[in-house]
């Protein structure tokens, strides 16, 4: 049986996601609902839930406020409720988390159920979880634009959209989280120092990373495991700078 709490500030919005649940999840059980951080961490400690539809934008801070509360990792999972920001869809999508946009769909909500039902595995949600964080995690530099000129056009990019940029010759292929990859007429020197103090280290004379897309270091190989399943070469010389990277991650 699904436990929810639904955290939502707009009370609609509560009682939307509380019909379709009555709907879609005859078997389900509503513990409560709360409209703020504060509230919902008392409600989520008092009564336990397994799921949690949770709005990223509440009064007192944001949903990820109230997940930081949580000292270990989460016992319950959570399906994300939002009005449509760019950038943050392409982070859930990337991160595999599920998520509803506002207004919400009833397909949608459906078929977020459905994957909620068949991925119960909350080792793999937290993983995840930990992945979009470092994507959206607020900070010095991350929302700051990088203006990359490719030869039909000037795309701006937030750092945490790029997961990493490989040198070919005198042009540069930058991955993307959204899976696009653009190609730019600037050497792998220009690019590094284009990105400098904005979360990236070079690996190797052909590769820069993005440090939160690391998710381990793999030393007989001598490469890094990338968020995305891709694997990137780490040099002799380049070995100890990785390191601070992962270190300055792991805090």
């Amino acid at each position: 049986m699904l436990k929810v709490v639904v955290v939502d500030d707009e009370k609609m919005a509560r009682e939307v996601i509380i019909n379709m649940a009555k709907n879609y999840m005859p078997d389900c059980q509503i513990l409560g609902e709360a409209t703020n951080v504060s509230s919902a961490y008392s409600l989520i400690k008092l009564t336990q839930p397994n799921l949690v539809f949770l709005d990223i934008h509440l009064p007192d801070g944001t949903g990820f406020d109230l997940l930081n509360k949580f000292e270990e990792k989460l016992n319950f999972r959570v399906v994300f409720i939002t009005a449509y920001e760019e950038y943050a869809v392409k982070a859930f999508r990337f991160s595999a988390l599920d998520y509803l946009l506002k207004p919400i769909d009833p397909v949608d909500f459906e078929t977020s159920i459905r994957r909620v039902r068949q991925n119960i595995n909350l080792e793999s949600f937290n993983q995840n979880l930990n992945t979009f964080r470092n994507i959206y995690k607020p900070g010095n530099f991350e929302h700051e634009t990088i203006l990359f000129n490719t030869s039909h056009e000037v795309r701006p990019l937030l750092p945490n959209e790029i997961i990493r940029i490989a040198g070919d010759g005198n042009y540069c292929n930058v991955y993307l989280v959204a899976g696009e990859v653009l190609r730019l007429a600037k050497t792998l020197n220009w690019v590094e120092n284009l990105l400098a103090s904005k979360g990236f280290v070079r690996t190797h004379k052909q590769h820069i990373v993005n440090m939160f897309f690391i998710r381990s270091f793999l030393k007989n190989e001598q490469v890094l495991l990338l968020a995305d399943g891709t694997t990137v070469p780490v040099s002799f010389r380049k070995k100890s700078s990785v390191v601070q990277a992962l270190q300055k991650i792991t805090g």
